[in-house]
């Protein structure tokens, strides 16, 4: 997306919950666009260490398209936005499934 105005920075793991440090770290940080941020932030979606996109079951999979979404997609990371994603995936994220053997091995490849 090429329009600032529609873009917003966010946080993995929110100011009040960061330590000095955690606030000013770049690898806490990604920039969506203003609907993908606000979801971000609700836990509406999430990413594993890896960048693949976790999609809470209260958005209908119908209704991806409309909201932007698309299932399995990745975004580019780098592998030290991992431990954040992983807090926000854990703390934020409002779906509290079971991750399959698929997405732990993520996690744990993509964290090493």
């Amino acid at each position: 997306m090429d329009i600032d105005a529609a873009l917003k920075a966010g946080y993995a793991k929110p100011w009040k919950d960061s330590t000095d440090a955690e606030k000013i770290n770049p690898y806490n940080g990604l920039l969506l666009c203003n609907n993908h941020e606000a979801m971000f932030t609700s836990g509406l979606i999430s990413f594993t260490a890896g960048g693949k996109l976790h999609i809470a079951q209260q958005i209908p999979e119908e209704r991806y398209a409309e909201y932007g979404l698309k299932k399995g997609k990745k975004i580019s990371v780098y592998p030290d936005n991992g431990e954040f994603f992983r807090w926000h995936k854990r703390e934020i994220f409002v779906d509290k499934r079971k991750t399959t053997n698929s997405d732990s091995r993520e996690e744990t490849i993509a964290g090493e």
